[in-house]
């Protein structure tokens, strides 16, 4: 078998773990069982299971999750913790400002990270249907992002990620700086006013990336690790 129909093999195994009924079952029950013993509320078990259905689903893509980063030279769980935050491991994710697949990629990142491969242009339909193709060209774009960084953070570059390189130096910009555009985002989420959402999803990144290498279900081989 061929390295192409082999990830293609494991990509289809993933897709049926995925899809498999009793999985899903047995988080319904345990989000009953969740609500009766510690009296949770409804909808923040169902939020704990989601995210618990959201690990499981990316870990399903673990070997192609690992031979992406490998080929990228990134860090395998900062990639897994990428996925999770932008698809929850569902291979046909979109976004509604159009961002694609496992990885949520716009289609001119996607291209550009093609180019860098020597690949085609992929279409919208490969990037919701091929998660190694998605994962191979979001690597890429996280890769470009870790190397045009400069002095800018892990942090920043996720902020960058979510929503955008342009867009986050346009906010610093305004606001005199990452600093000051930090603080302000902090001081809003905490008094529950409006803010961009993108530094909240760059703590949580980080967050999911130390719980996907303690989990270890998805390997580090090379021992990459991004400051």
């Amino acid at each position: 078998m061929s390295a192409a129909a082999g990830l293609r093999e494991r990509a289809r195994r993933a897709g049926d773990w995925c899809r498999a009924r009793p999985i899903r079952t047995a988080f319904a029950v345990l989000a009953v069982v969740v609500v009766g013993v510690l009296g949770l509320r409804r909808d923040t078990v169902r939020a704990i299971v989601r995210d618990e259905l959201g690990v499981r689903r990316v870990e399903a893509f673990a070997d192609l999750i690992e031979a992406a980063a490998r080929e990228a030279a990134v860090d395998p769980h900062l990639v897994a913790a990428i996925v999770f935050m932008e698809s929850r491991g569902q291979v046909g994710a979109v976004s509604s400002a159009g961002a694609l697949g496992l990885m949520q990629l716009m289609p001119a990142a996607a291209s550009d990270a093609a180019k860098r491969l020597g690949l085609a242009e992929p279409s919208a339909e490969q990037l919701l249907s091929d998660p190694a193709l998605n994962l191979r060209l979001g690597c890429q774009h996280l890769a470009w992002l870790l190397e045009h960084r400069g002095a800018w953070s892990l942090e920043q570059v996720l902020v960058a990620y979510h929503a955008g390189r342009v867009k986050l130096m346009r906010w610093m910009e305004e606001a005199g700086g990452w600093r000051a555009w930090r603080s302000r985002q902090l001081r809003s989420e905490r008094r529950g006013e409006p803010h961009a959402g993108s530094l909240a999803y760059a703590q949580r990144a980080l967050a999911m990336c130390a719980e996907f290498r303690e989990r270890g279900v998805v390997e580090n081989p090379q021992g990459i690790v991004t400051p």
